[in-house]
């Protein structure tokens, strides 16, 4: 997982300018493509079995994920 971010950053880098703001948001790109991607494919076979489940599923990863990016930032800025 670490690799696709680092990947995906690097790629987004090329695309985005070396600002400040540039910096965060091609860094949180390369956090949530992943997680988007793959959420929505367990997603789907979760909805294709148990539909009920979905909805507490799909509120637990972005739970998840709200509380990794600001680690992951606070982390890379030293301030961890």
């Amino acid at each position: 997982m670490l690799d696709i971010y680092h990947w995906l950053r690097s790629l987004l880098n090329q695309v985005f300018s070396q600002g400040m703001i540039a910096q965060t948001l091609s860094g949180t790109l390369a956090l949530l493509i992943p997680a988007l991607f793959l959420g929505g494919i367990v997603t789907c076979i979760l909805w294709l079995l148990k539909r009920p489940a979905t909805t507490a599923f799909i509120a637990t990863v972005w739970g998840v994920w709200l509380l990794l990016i600001p680690l992951i930032y606070l982390k890379g800025s030293g301030t961890l």
